[in-house]
């Protein structure tokens, strides 16, 4: 089987899936395709993320995308279309949304046969988009060995000391512990990364839940023994925190302590940023800066922000949407200078971003987009509106002006 009947067959088996149709050899298929390459448990999670396949089968049209199939079907070999026709209505409506996905923005769209000219219309088709992130991870144990996390299943494994860890496709979740002391130290420590085009979810073992976006850390202990709960972040998450008047939680980030009881909030802590902010939803955080004990008290609705440079603490109104725009799935800029959505870009999509001209950086740009969609749609919206076009080689995003 060559590459391109590969994917169609894929595709169609991905569709059946999705509507309780496959079989058990199919099932096969798939898991072995899934095993074969990292980039497949990557494009598997984008085509059964329900939140974007809900949002693409709204604009499905009976009518429509029949004549569309029966163009589609006109250009390719017999024994790919025997894969569209094997599939029920049901299933051909997802493979409508996952037929596209595949050939566009992974594997290529269709290539033609040796007997074809390619138009130019149909050569702009081949081009391969850059994918979205997805749910990965990398788990670093206390005694350094490293597991790789995210892709289909369920597993669960067992620490030093007899600590459960459950992990799924976009979770790891450790079974909840009583504070006090045990015969872990507390000096052990486990650390998550999530890498650029990667985020992740962690539930610690006091409960407490954490959002991570893309190329962050957090370190935690494998238990919490002491007087309080203390993290160390450094990137982006959104925390969750659960109560425990006696043992207040801590976030420790690049430039500031951030101590609560119990509440909502996320964390932007970056090493290539110029500050760090803390946004709070619910509850009530104190936040210390590291370098000269400046303290400040922060409230729902509002929004701190401390400088590389110095150690004044601003305390200023939040767009919260905006704030919590990425664990929400979107993107959402008001006014941002465009180095500041291109670093946003190069995390998420994990590729390089050069400046032809230094002066582009602070053009400034508003807008929203899915975090989904893949990087031309999002650099197509940008040339609308920002006076400035993009080239693409490879993962580096070269940027000039119009």
């Amino acid at each position: 089987m060559n590459n391109q009947d590969q994917e169609f067959k894929i595709a169609a088996i991905v569709a059946k899936m999705l509507t309780g149709e496959l079989s058990s050899q199919e099932k096969d298929i798939l898991n072995n395709w899934i095993k074969a390459d990292a980039d497949n448990i990557k494009l598997f999670d984008r085509l059964t993320d329900k939140a974007y396949l809900a949002d693409q089968l709204k604009t499905w049209n009976d009518d429509a995308d029949e004549i569309g199939w029966e163009k589609l079907q006109a250009r390719i070999r017999p024994q790919q279309q025997s894969n569209i026709r094997r599939l029920s209505h049901r299933a051909l409506k997802y493979a409508a949304v996952l037929f596209p996905f595949v050939l566009f923005c992974a594997l290529g769209w269709y290539f033609y046969s040796k007997n074809n000219t390619v138009s130019k219309q149909s050569a702009q088709l081949v081009k391969v988009d850059i994918l979205p992130g997805s749910n990965k991870a990398r788990l670093i144990l206390s005694n350094g060995k490293q597991i790789e996390l995210g892709g289909p299943g369920e597993r669960s494994i067992k620490e030093e000391g007899g600590t459960s860890i459950r992990l799924t496709g976009n979770q790891l979740a450790y079974e909840r512990q009583a504070m006090g002391d045990n015969n872990l130290t507390a000096n052990t420590f486990n650390t998550v990364v999530t890498p650029r085009g990667g985020e992740y979810q962690v539930t610690l073992p006091d409960g407490t839940k954490v959002w991570m976006n893309a190329a962050s850390s957090l370190r935690y202990p494998t238990k919490f023994t002491g007087s309080d709960r203390k993290v160390y972040l450094s990137g982006e998450a959104y925390f969750e925190v659960t109560k425990d008047a006696a043992h207040p939680f801590i976030v420790n980030a690049r430039k500031m302590d951030i101590q609560v009881l119990g509440t909502k909030f996320n964390v932007k802590a970056y090493a290539d940023e110029d500050y760090d902010k803390t946004t709070l939803t619910e509850g009530h955080v104190r936040l210390t800066a590291i370098t000269g004990g400046n303290k400040a008290d922060l409230y729902p609705g509002f929004q701190s922000t401390i400088g590389y440079s110095d150690n004044h603490i601003q305390i200023d109104r939040a767009n919260t949407e905006e704030a919590l725009a990425w664990k929400n799935g979107m993107f959402i800029f008001d006014t941002e200078p465009l180095e500041s959505i291109m670093r946003k870009i190069s995390r998420w999509y994990n590729i390089d971003v050069d400046f032809s001209n230094p002066a582009l950086k602070q053009y400034h740009f508003t807008g929203r987009i899915k975090r989904q969609e893949n990087v031309q749609h999002m650099l197509d919206m940008i040339t609308e509106t920002a006076r400035v076009k993009f080239k693409l080689n490879n993962r580096t995003l070269t940027i000039s002006p119009l």
